[in-house]
């Protein structure tokens, strides 16, 4: 349900999404094409690799092929400071609980698009 809500509120802001159901799937999709990435939503509570284990991976990748890195995002419904400091720590941008506010949504996405300074 949470993916369904995410994916209609980007597509309501005009952007185009892609969908990975755990996070070596999430791995898979952005080593095959990490250009093509802007941001990444990544919900740390996946089966088969979390995503605090698919950032970690990702930062990998960036950095063994010296590749710009991409703004990941958590997505979780816990929305404990520890919990928010330790998505940092593993390689994450930003921090985002769920239930999704569109707000929220619209904060991060200008501050990846709309970088100041």
């Amino acid at each position: 349900v949470n993916q369904m809500v995410i994916v209609g509120m980007l597509k309501r802001l005009g952007l185009t999404s892609e969908l990975a159901n755990n996070g070596l799937e999430a791995l898979a999709c952005y080593k095959q094409n990490p250009l093509d990435y802007d941001l990444v939503l990544m919900d740390c509570e996946m089966p088969e690799m979390d995503g605090y284990q698919a950032t970690e991976a990702i930062r990998q990748f960036e950095q063994e092929r010296q590749l710009r890195p991409v703004v990941i995002a958590a997505l979780t419904a816990h929305a404990l400071r520890e919990q928010q400091e330790q998505c940092l720590l593993l390689g994450m941008n930003d921090y985002l609980t769920k239930p999704l506010e569109m707000e929220r949504l619209k904060q991060l996405l200008l501050t990846v698009f709309l970088p100041t300074g």
